[in-house]
């Protein structure tokens, strides 16, 4: 797999890769157009604001484009999503009219935890109720392994299982401070983009590259990921995201370099992503996939490259399936007819590009639709890299690619029992988000730093800023929060509370086993009790 030498294509490929000396500038008229959106883009906001203007705006919109009544939640939608448009073209005219400096990179991250610190609330919800009974019996009887590789649904979360009992026990179980821990993973899965491309533009600072970095980072943090950013029991599936990353970036390095300890720390983080949460399982298959593909393009088979991830594979695999049963209130594998697979496949793909203020029908059409499109396009630059044989150029975003990919094929075959809706889960957006970066990062490299249909590109990165911008949705981060802080207030008065109210938490059985867990964190003074 590393680099042979043997070809010319081979000879020159990390100079091809590295050759930024013919990396594009914006021309004046270009510049000039951009500071034009941004004045559009601060006056647009400007009348959106004032109330006599937005209510002129939705008599015209109603009276002229739907020609129907819309009720306010559907036009606030609507208004949000014009409105943060308009912001990103003020945006985007500020990263290219003005000079920038490297604090610029910090957006993103600064973002995600403003984003925390302002909606977080530290309330257990749903499966974090079992947080408590692991970490009392972690006190009671001591660590066992058993209680750390014990499977929950599908998942053994050994690793998430670790942070979960260290941070349980400094913070007293506060699920905000999860929520940082998400954070945290985050940025190093955005610190990893940026240090892939800092690696094919050679430390290169040009604007382009800040602002591919930048919709690099609002990708890694788009709040279409509610669900993740905001319980602190999803941890699982950022550390999956995380460590995939850092895998596939180390295993990148590795073909090029030829030293083994990267091959080695691609292997260990291609592990605890395994032990994070069900789809880690796919890491290491991802990687055979893109060396296969690799080798198929180069008409070279080096058996030992198979061998070195095949044996950790075997391991984790059979270790991971010892004892393994499937979740009984789940339904069968592949529940559902033949028809309705793909549709929850593309489903699932297009979710992350789709606002929510759509009603269900729309919603589920234009994901399915986008999501063939980023399907279609992903396996058209496929061909085209193998038919260029640029696979090992783009081993780093093929596996972002293709690990999204076998993500959306798990979910088909063990969620489609319950309905073709429920691939629209906000939880299930981050692994699809490593894929549009991965598709983001190829776009870059073969059309920006190649020299090649620059217009193009430019095109499409805009597009994809317009996207992240439509599903940032500050209403719907407002709206969850104040959500979970009613529930907080339900269980700090859960004595007075009726078995209806304490089910917005969780689904108990009865009030006598909801009263039992709620008076085991009272009693340490752990969650919300601890504040009280």
């Amino acid at each position: 797999m590393p680099l042979s030498g043997n070809s010319e294509n081979e000879k020159n490929m990390v100079n091809n890769i590295h050759n930024v000396s013919e990396m594009p500038t914006i021309p004046k008229n270009t510049k000039r157009i951009l500071l034009l959106f941004s004045i559009i883009g601060i006056v647009g906001c400007l009348l959106i604001l004032i109330p006599q203007v937005r209510n002129a705006i939705i008599l015209f919109g109603e009276r002229f484009i739907v020609h129907r009544k819309l009720n306010n939640s559907v036009w606030n939608g609507i208004l949000i999503q014009v409105s943060s448009s308009i912001l990103l073209l003020f945006f985007f005219g500020f990263i290219f009219s003005k000079s920038h400096q490297n604090f610029l990179l910090l957006l993103p991250i600064i973002f995600g935890y403003l984003v925390v610190a302002i909606y977080g609330v530290n309330i257990l919800y749903w499966d974090e109720w079992n947080l408590p009974v692991f970490i009392n019996g972690i006190l009671e009887h001591g660590i066992r392994f058993k209680d750390f590789v014990s499977q929950h649904n599908e998942h053994r979360l050994v690793f998430p299982k670790i942070v979960f009992l260290i941070i349980g026990l400094i913070f007293h179980i506060n699920s905000k401070v999860y929520m940082y821990v998400s954070w945290i993973l985050n940025s190093f899965i955005y610190l990893s983009l940026i240090s892939y491309l800092k690696h094919i533009t050679k430390n290169q600072n040009s604007k382009m590259n800040i602002f591919i970095a930048l919709l690099l980072g609002f990708i890694v943090f788009d709040t279409i990921q509610i669900e993740n950013l905001l319980w602190g029991f999803q941890i699982g599936f950022i550390m999956v995201n995380c460590f995939a990353v850092l895998s596939f970036y180390l295993f990148h390095i590795w073909t090029f370099s030829n030293k083994n300890k990267y091959l080695i720390f691609s292997l260990i983080a291609a592990v605890v992503s395994a032990f994070s949460a069900l789809h880690g399982l796919f890491v290491l298959p991802v990687i055979l996939c893109i060396m296969g593909i690799d080798s198929f393009s180069k008409k070279e088979f080096v058996a030992k490259n198979y061998i070195y991830i095949l044996i950790p594979l075997i391991f984790v695999y059979t270790f991971y399936f010892y004892n393994y049963h499937k979740v009984p209130y789940h339904p069968d594998y592949f529940g559902a007819p033949l028809y309705k697979l793909p549709l929850y496949f593309f489903c699932v793909l297009g979710s992350p590009l789709i606002p929510r203020y759509y009603n269900q029908f729309d919603l589920v059409f234009r994901t399915v639709f986008m999501g063939f499109i980023i399907f279609s396009t992903n396996i058209i630059i496929t061909i085209y890299l193998i038919r260029k044989k640029k696979v090992n150029m783009n081993i780093f975003p093929l596996c972002l690619i293709y690990f999204s990919f076998v993500f959306c094929a798990s979910l088909t075959m063990g969620r489609v029992g319950f309905g073709i809706g429920q691939a629209l889960s906000l939880r299930y957006t981050s692994c699809v988000l490593l894929g549009i970066a991965g598709l983001v990062l190829i776009i870059f490299n073969e059309f920006i730093i190649n020299n090649r249909k620059q217009f193009v590109a430019y095109g499409l990165f805009a597009l994809f800023f317009l996207i992240m911008a439509q599903n940032t949705d500050f209403s719907s981060l407002r709206n969850y929060s104040e959500l979970r802080k009613m529930q907080q207030n339900i269980l700090l008065d859960y004595r007075n509370q009726p078995l209806e109210n304490l089910k917005n938490i969780r689904s108990w059985n009865d009030y006598e086993s909801a009263k039992e867990r709620i008076e085991l964190i009272e009693s340490h003074k752990w969650s919300v009790f601890f504040e009280k």
